[in-house]
């Protein structure tokens, strides 16, 4: 097996990204997901933060 962290043709997905250049979002703004998929390819969905994170956990 492989030692360390590199893995040949892998790429790894695991975040989100604003779909605005800003620095604080507000409720309706556009919230870009990547996810991998059975290995073979990566995909991204769109929400709203609104759709995303429950009303109470927004006003933290």
């Amino acid at each position: 097996g492989l030692s360390g962290s590199w893995v040949p043709n892998v790429v790894f997905t695991c975040g989100a990204v604003p779909g605005t250049d800003k620095e604080i979002l507000e409720d309706n703004d556009e919230i870009l997901v990547y996810y991998g998929a059975a290995d073979t390819s990566i995909g991204m969905a769109k929400a709203t933060l609104a759709d995303l994170i429950p009303e109470p956990f927004r006003r933290l």
